[in-house]
């Protein structure tokens, strides 16, 4: 089993028993910077070869080319696993990195892919001993962004980082510090809404928090174990939601949906029976249930992707009370892997399938069940692909340590 985590139990009692931190609940953390680009740089290698998709018909050329590959970052002489990616403003996209097993150890990385054929590395940080499982990015006028992840002596925190306005690199003059999550062990998600964080952390003594971006004050929490991840859709006003996905048992996934706004809470809300488990199979004991599964949602919109482990992936529609299913995955798209993430952009729907690799799909013009289009890397590269995202143009594959950060382009 990954990493215990032993936490006071007077440390416990007041998280339950209080509404928030105060300000000097932070703590600080210790962290190595690297700005030198061209040191980052080596660990990246430029392919440029078309990649192949299968399909049951036939091996087909796609039209995506493979630019890069970067290998992961080192600590302690051992290599980190990609865990997540977003894109942010100025052409940067940050990925983050954990350390898998014991013991603990992570970093964020930040690329500039402003040369589409050929992107960089322009900054990392690695934390020591604080795995980094999430990163969220609001917009450019913040110049900040927010990492999840599992501490080893404070469990699951949110560490807020600094970033250089104009550019968006990791800035260098920061004093990082951590804001701990409850008794959780892990976070596993971060979205903003309106003047909060939304931070969902799991799986034992999980639930969600809402956090103030200013003071890192946890202003309210509801508790439930099998926490997998958050999302929103990122609209303004009462028109905004935000939600979160329960799974990790042999019950059925739920996914929970809350009114957002400027002061969010979680007293406004309903839930979707998705009609299935979300769990893992062929994984290390225990990690049936613990597994990854990140949620997504495209801007402005109504539908939210729920990745369901072994039971592939279902889109909702969250907008009325009852749900509505929109989009699902053939039966048969799994062999031995997992879904433990989903991405999509105007033309496709990207699933990261575990040891299956990514799956390519079309929405149908009728019906619910998706298109397969083809399946990539499912057997040319090592490595279980963990997370997905896509802007459009560029496609992020974060493979875990053996594998490494893919990184595909869309050419036509």
């Amino acid at each position: 089993m990954k990493k215990l985590f032993i936490l006071p139990v007077l440390f416990a009692f007041i998280l339950v028993s209080c509404d928030r931190y105060d300000s000097n609940d932070l703590k600080t953390t210790s962290f190595s910077m690297n700005i030198n680009s061209d040191e980052l740089t080596q660990r990246l290698t430029y392919p440029n070869v078309p990649i192949h998709l299968t399909s049951q018909k036939s091996t087909q050329t796609s039209s995506f080319v493979l630019v890069g590959e970067a290998d992961s970052p080192m600590l302690n002489g051992e290599k980190l696993s990609a865990s997540s990616v977003i894109f942010g403003a100025n052409n940067r996209v940050y990925v983050t990195y954990h350390h898998r097993g014991e013991p603990f150890g992570g970093a964020i990385v930040a690329f500039n892919v402003v040369n589409p054929s050929q992107p960089v590395i322009t900054s990392q940080i690695i934390f020591n001993d604080i795995d980094i499982n999430i990163v969220s990015f609001k917009n450019q006028n913040d110049n900040k962004i927010y990492l999840g992840g599992a501490s080893a002596t404070n469990g699951a925190v949110v560490i807020p980082v600094n970033l250089n306005g104009g550019t968006g690199d990791l800035n260098t003059n920061q004093n990082l510090q951590i804001a701990p999550v409850g008794g959780s062990p892990s976070v596993n998600g971060i979205v903003h809404v309106g003047n909060r964080l939304i931070v969902s952390a799991g799986y034992t003594s999980g639930g969600l928090w809402s956090i103030n971006q200013g003071s890192m004050q946890i202003m309210a929490q509801t508790y439930f174990d099998g926490s997998k991840s958050v999302a929103t859709n990122g609209l303004s006003g009462s028109s905004n939601r935000f939600m979160s996905l329960k799974g990790g048992s042999m019950d059925n996934a739920i996914l929970y949906v809350y009114k957002g706004g400027n002061n969010p809470n979680f007293n406004t809300g309903w839930q979707f029976n998705l009609g299935v488990p979300a769990i893992h199979q062929n994984v290390e004991p225990n990690y049936e249930q613990w597994g990854k599964m990140y949620m997504f949602i495209k801007p402005n919109t109504t539908t939210c992707y729920v990745p369901l482990g072994m039971n592939g992936m279902k889109a909702i529609n969250f907008s009325q009370g009852n749900g509505q299913l929109v989009y699902q995955s053939p039966a048969g798209m799994l062999t031995t892997g997992n879904c433990n993430a989903v991405g999509a952009d105007n033309d496709y729907v990207y699933m990261a399938n575990g040891s299956d690799g990514v799956c390519f799909a079309t929405v149908p013009t009728t019906g619910t069940t998706l298109n397969i289009f083809g399946v990539w890397d499912n057997t040319q590269y090592p490595g279980s692909v963990n997370f997905i995202a896509s802007n459009n143009t560029h496609i992020f594959v974060a493979k875990g340590k053996e594998g490494g950060l893919k990184i595909l382009l869309k050419v036509n």
